[in-house]
């Protein structure tokens, strides 16, 4: 099967993160989308852009939702994290529609447009988004799947972009113009008249998806070994990596953080253009908190250009982009609270250390929730000692995840005990409403709350109003 056969498709998970915006992609290619979660589910991305995309989700799951004789999809996409127990995907295969999972749906994408990745252990999402902007802004229609998609980027549709029209100076890295590159390239649906999209991608290397890509253009962030429940050694996980970057073309390009040490070990293995980057010395103009979002900045800077664009046009666009979701995402401003996804301990030293040397008069109260038990058990003394510019810490009951069946041998008190014996103040409270009512009276004008971890920690954020 390819792209070019696909003029429906039914998504299964639809509201994940990675689905919600694969959904809105295909949108955008002009295949027609229908979709189905469970009731309990939260979709992440506005509701309006699915309504504006003619994309309807249907809940609970029912072999019902699968549409039938006119309507049969071309195929049905899922979610990994939905097995061959869910009745809708029972139905797809008694009708003998092609299931395709989530990667496998990005590797067809992958091999049918022109196509660049986003790796590495941190800020994928982030650099990932950003590029699509800063892309879309100067006039390239790049498509875009990169954990929830920013609102900023969408707000900018492919489909009123026009490479070499809207874009005043974007050429294709061979020097010709992008659609007549582009629309040579892709299946022959989208050589027709729309095929000019580039596709920019976030690569997730959990459970080796890495393996399913075949990008003509990567930028790798940074090498931290991850996912301990899946890769059992740094070896082993810095492998997938270097197998990655082994595969793109010689014409191809590799953007790369020469600040990361396993980054630059990796980088050796690459046969492909080299585009090293690191921390500059003067600071960039952007709109985002850190240092690490000048590292993040850098790597959309040396990308874009190998996207063709110019510096004016770079310089004009990189300090328009705000963020990405739940990526030290400002919620509100009384009480002063920001938002995170970190889940690894670099990442939450991370968005600590901004946040204090951005707010340094500030109170600064934390409410963690941890991620997996073979995460918090892997990393439990790096946890430790990652709460350091937070001046108060609360943690939450280990959110299982894909770990629900897991005898547990590793709790959140371990938590609150290694932040404790690294000079923490450090509570543990196991409910959401519990965290609410400690909070009440110890948020004011004088603190900021961060929330942060991969779980649904957010849904503090309504108590606290």
């Amino acid at each position: 099967m390819q792209l070019k056969d696909l003029h429906k498709v039914h998504m299964i998970g639809i509201k994940g993160t990675g689905m919600s915006a694969l959904a809105l992609a295909l949108s955008e290619l002009g295949i027609r989308v229908s979709g189905s979660d469970s009731a309990d589910s939260f979709l992440l991305l506005d509701q309006k852009n699915f309504d504006q995309a003619g994309i309807t989700i249907a809940t609970p799951f029912d072999k019902e939702n699968l549409p039938t004789q006119a309507s049969v999809p071309d195929a049905v996409i899922t979610s990994t994290s939905h097995g061959s127990d869910n009745p809708e995907i029972i139905q797809a295969k008694k009708l003998e529609i092609p299931v395709l999972t989530y990667p496998e749906m990005l590797a067809m994408l992958t091999q049918s447009l022109p196509s660049y990745a986003v790796c590495g252990s941190h800020g994928k999402t982030t650099v990932t988004n950003w590029l699509a902007f800063v892309a879309r802004d100067c006039g390239v229609p790049a498509l875009v799947v990169g954990g929830p998609t920013s609102q900023q980027v969408l707000n900018i549709p492919v489909k009123n972009l026009s490479p070499g029209l809207s874009s005043k100076a974007y050429r294709s890295p061979t020097g010709r113009d992008s659609s007549v590159v582009i629309s040579a390239e892709i299946n022959d649906r989208f050589a027709e008249g729309s095929g000019r999209e580039l596709f920019i991608f976030e690569a997730d290397e959990y459970q080796n998806k890495l393996a399913m890509y075949n990008p003509r253009g990567v930028v790798l962030t940074n090498v931290e070994l991850d996912h301990p429940d899946y890769f059992k050694t740094e070896a082993e996980y810095e492998q997938v990596f270097i197998d990655f970057v082994k595969r793109i073309p010689k014409d191809g390009w590799l953007v790369y953080c020469t600040d990361d040490a396993r980054a630059s070990a990796v980088a050796k293995h690459a046969i492909c253009k080299k585009i090293p980057y690191s921390v500059p010395a003067t600071k960039l103009d952007i709109a985002l908190l850190g240092d690490h979002n000048q590292l993040n900045a850098q790597a959309v800077v040396w990308a874009a250009k190998e996207l063709g664009l110019t510096d004016d046009q770079i310089a004009t666009s990189l300090p328009k982009f705000h963020g990405a979701h739940r990526r030290m995402e400002k919620i509100s401003d009384d009480p002063l609270i920001y938002d995170d996804y970190g889940h690894h301990p670099t990442e939450i030293r991370s968005t600590l250390r901004a946040l204090r040397n951005t707010f340094r008069d500030k109170e600064i109260w934390t409410v963690f929730h941890p991620h997996t038990f073979t995460r918090t058990k892997k990393f439990l003394t790096e946890f430790g000692q990652s709460f350091k510019d937070s001046d108060h810490t609360i943690v939450l009951d280990i959110f299982e995840s894909r770990e629900a069946n897991r005898t547990a041998d590793i709790t959140s008190l371990d938590v609150v005990y290694e932040i404790k014996k690294n000079g923490g103040d450090a509570y543990y409270l196991a409910t959401f409403d519990q965290v609410a009512e400690f909070l009440k009276d110890k948020l004011n004008k004088n603190t900021l709350l961060l929330t942060i971890g991969a779980g649904d920690v957010w849904k503090l954020h309504s108590l606290l109003k």
